[in-house]
């Protein structure tokens, strides 16, 4: 009975095997001839290309979307502070000895050798170079920072009064003495004067002679302008050897009113110009047996550079003369031609001054 249901059950097996191999066959057969059908092979064709429009269709909608997407996310950064540059005020500076300047517009050094005062600006705050002001303000050179030392705190701590002057109180009868303060120069001249006017009077051939002066000038002096006034006294005397007719002697003592000015003043020395006007209190000439007086008056104009010391002042000057002189008393009869004459000459000059007050 077991061995029949085996041979049933083996049968119905192998009948399903087989039904199963056949139907295989089949379909592989009905796929080959599908797929070798021309209008399939088109079709598929024209599948692959859409499905590959659809995948660029995709790319841009990502690539559009990626962009929208930054446009959105993008801010404007905050906009850059302009640089502010402070302007540098102008301030006290002591330069350095040994400082090289550079003028601005020419390019030109010039080097400090002393130390010396002056306005100066950096180029800008906390710069390495500085700017050297002339005196109206502008800039002229420029140096290094560390040659213009900034003095302007230690200026501004300088009292308003002068520390030097001594203030007292009013007396109380409303008078107080004042003191006159006077400036005395003692000078010695040489000066090669001019004789066409004693050549003239004593019918003379040299035109020209030697003429000494000892002057003396004081001046008061004043705070309240640049000009001194004062009196000068002077004693001239000289000799004039003509080969035709000998030695001819004068003398003669001048007075009147001198003014003094006074420019480019150092630590050492200034420069002072004198103008001297006089008149003669004795003017006379003689040979042997011959005497003249005359009267004269003129003026003196003096150039001098003066020398400060701790024995007082010294000055070396050249000077210019002019002397307009007529006879009033002579022992001998004169024509008319030599009754007036000038009188010029030039010469060089040392002054001693000192001061005092009274």
């Amino acid at each position: 009975m077991k061995r029949g249901w085996f041979l049933l059950y083996s049968l119905v097996i192998t009948s399903i095997g087989m039904s199963s191999t056949y139907a295989q066959q089949s379909w592989n057969e009905d796929v080959d001839q599908f797929l070798d059908d021309p209008q399939v092979i088109e079709d598929y064709k024209n599948l692959e290309g859409l499905e590959q429009n659809n995948y660029n269709f995709i790319d841009r909608l990502r690539n559009q979307k990626e962009k929208v997407t930054e446009k959105l996310q993008w801010k404007e950064p905050p906009p850059t502070k302009p640089r502010i540059f402070t302007e540098t005020k102008p301030y006290t500076a002591q330069l350095k000895e040994g400082s090289i300047l550079t003028h601005v517009k020419s390019g030109k050094r010039v080097k400090v050798f002393r130390e010396v005062i002056v306005k100066a600006k950096e180029t800008f705050v906390g710069s390495h170079q500085t700017y050297i002001l002339d005196k109206n303000g502008n800039e002229k050179y420029t140096t290094q920072t560390r040659n213009a030392i900034n003095i302007e705190h230690e200026v501004t701590l300088r009292p308003q009064i002068d520390p030097i002057a001594v203030y007292t109180d009013k007396s109380n009868y409303h008078s107080e003495d004042k003191d006159l303060n006077f400036s005395t120069y003692l000078g010695f001249h040489i000066e090669s004067i001019n004789t066409q006017y004693y050549a003239t009077i004593y019918r003379g051939e040299k035109q020209s002679a030697q003429n000494y002066t000892i002057e003396g000038k004081t001046y008061l002096l004043t705070e309240d302008t640049p000009y001194n006034f004062g009196l000068n006294l002077q004693y001239q005397f000289g000799y004039w050897d003509d080969p035709s007719i000998g030695t001819v002697t004068w003398s003669a003592l001048h007075i009147g009113p001198s003014f003094m000015t006074s420019f480019w003043q150092k630590k050492k020395g200034r420069w002072n110009i004198h103008l001297n006007l006089f008149k003669s209190l004795f003017h006379e000439s003689q040979k042997n047996p011959d005497r003249h007086k005359f009267s004269s008056v003129g003026m003196q104009l003096e150039f001098e550079k003066e020398f400060f010391s701790n024995y007082g002042n010294y000055s070396l000057g050249v000077k210019y003369t002019w002397m307009k002189s007529s006879v009033k008393d002579s022992t001998e009869y004169l024509e008319n031609i030599a009754n007036k004459g000038e009188i010029s000459s030039f010469g060089a000059y040392i002054n001693y001054n000192f001061g005092w007050t009274l």
